[in-house]
């Protein structure tokens, strides 16, 4: 089995994610809930506003740090050199990326005490992930063995799969619920993310640097 290599990969993307991350959601749960308390307006065009800001400063910064993270595993042999982490690197990393969005998206939940939605979206999830892992368990587990063949390779790609479904899954129910609450317009304001980036650089890194030691040692395990 390769559960080394699958623990590998998505603890070497759960670094980086605590570095994407740089406090964004802390930030805007704060800012956004000051201008729902102050905007008179029910339908709320201010609020919608920034909260497509922040939405579209967390793709910038995600997709800036994934990218850099991705080529950087290509740069190390010991990744290279092992088959597995070759092709399952680019699951770990758009999974990652799913679950930053998702986080990014439950915004409107907690603007508006609805939280108990993101819990469905929990289950979508979950659910997301059995259906595509209950077939390729059951078809292929029997008669395989994870010996670097491309049919092992292959099924170790489904696996990674299936959790890549599950963020799949949940970032449409989060995106179809939270767009009831608050309609979601994502703005790419690059002034926007980069005083964002300024403001809350010590509380990013403070972040994490509170995780890191404990996955950079799960990492090496």
């Amino acid at each position: 089995m390769r559960y080394g290599d699958y623990s590998t990969i998505l603890k070497y993307f759960a670094i980086w994610t605590a570095l994407a991350d740089l406090g964004l959601y802390v930030l805007a749960v704060k800012d956004l809930g000051k201008i729902k308390e102050e905007e008179q307006d029910p339908k709320h065009p201010q609020l919608k506003k920034e909260y497509g800001k922040y939405v579209g400063t967390r793709i910038i910064i995600m997709s800036v740090i994934y990218v850099l993270a991705l080529g950087i595993a290509y740069l190390l042999p010991v990744y290279t050199t092992n088959p597995y982490l070759l092709w399952g690197l680019p699951f770990g990393m758009i999974f990652s990326a799913s679950v930053m969005f998702v986080g990014i998206q439950q915004l409107p939940f907690q603007l508006f005490w609805k939280m108990e939605q993101l819990s469905i979206t929990l289950i979508t999830a979950r659910l997301s992930q059995i259906v595509i892992l209950i077939p390729v368990v059951y078809i292929f587990f029997r008669h395989i063995s994870f010996d670097g063949n491309s049919l092992s390779i292959l099924v170790f790609c489904l696996i990674l799969f299936s959790v890549l479904a599950s963020g799949i899954g949940q970032n449409f129910e989060i995106h179809w619920r939270a767009n009831r609450i608050l309609p979601l317009h994502i703005i790419f304001d690059w002034k926007f993310t980069q005083q964002i980036i300024i403001r809350n650089r010590q509380y990013g890194v403070s972040y994490f640097l509170s995780s890191f030691h404990t996955l950079i040692v799960l990492l090496f395990l």
